[in-house]
């Protein structure tokens, strides 16, 4: 019994062309460029969003201390006048071993509780609190730390150096220490309360414009604007508004420009 072998059809037996392999080899190589360039799109995106929420997490900290020196600005401790009456025939007075900040220049505290510069040239701003020191758990400064027992006043002082958000606290004034990096500005707007009764009313006002009414300030406003270190793809939109209200370029960081208000409950009190 004898096998046929069918002979191969001519069109089988025929490979590709120069011209059509080098049209696969150029359609492959596009391919795993365009592959190679989205890895790297993504792990850039990937990179600045944990950036963005690093900047985040600073500034949310940041406004948390601040915070928690701006609110009790002025607050002192009350003081029973006959400790060993009841408590229904007691009465109270504010304590008077507040002595403040120097509000007026000329060397003397004068029961002030918060006060701000406004930067030169457009540099950002600063901003100094106080209120009474009690105990060193009680009413500690803006580094964490309580201040001496022979201290009558806890102060924190907030600037910018160097790109980084400092404080300066009573518990060790001569080494501040950084509370946020990557800052770009440091921007206040300052609560002044003029007038009485029906006739008040409130103005937001600059550290300069403030000038001798630091016991009339009410609240402040604090604006963080911060910057990512990594560059990558523009950002939606070609500017963003920074703290000082006017638009600025994108430069392909991210930016954050964060804002609250905090009121100062103890201001306004009588002694």
């Amino acid at each position: 019994m004898k096998l046929r072998v069918d002979p191969v059809p001519q069109a089988l037996m025929q490979g590709l062309s120069l011209l059509e392999l080098l049209v696969g080899l150029a359609v492959g190589l596009l391919v795993a460029m365009a592959a190679v360039g989205f890895l790297a799109s993504t792990r850039v995106i990937s990179s600045q969003s944990i950036d963005e929420a690093e900047l985040m997490a600073q500034a949310n900290n940041a406004m948390r201390l601040i915070g928690s020196q701006l609110r009790p600005a002025g607050a002192v401790e009350l003081q029973a006048l006959s400790p060993a009456a009841a408590l229904v025939d007691q009465t109270f007075v504010f304590s008077n071993r507040f002595d403040g900040l120097d509000l007026d220049g000329d060397g003397q505290t004068d029961g002030g509780y918060v006060w701000g510069q406004e930067g030169a040239a457009g540099a950002p701003d600063t901003l100094v609190t106080s209120f009474e020191s009690r105990s060193a758990g009680m009413t500690p400064d803006c580094l964490g730390a309580g201040t001496a027992a022979t201290m009558q006043r806890v102060d924190s002082r907030f600037f910018v150096g160097s790109g980084r958000l400092l404080c300066q606290g009573s518990s060790n004034a001569g080494a501040p220490q950084p509370v946020a990096e990557s800052l770009e500005d440091f921007q206040l707007r300052f609560a002044v309360r003029t007038g009485d009764g029906n006739a008040a009313s409130q103005q937001w006002l600059n550290a300069d414009q403030v000038a001798a009414r630091w016991r009339q300030v009410r609240a402040v406003e604090v604006c963080l604007q911060m910057v990512g270190a990594l560059g990558g793809p523009r950002l939606e939109g070609a500017q963003f508004v920074g703290c000082r209200g006017t638009p600025q370029a994108q430069d392909g960081r991210r930016h954050i420009v964060l804002r609250n208000v905090f009121v100062i409950r103890g201001a306004g009190r009588l002694r």
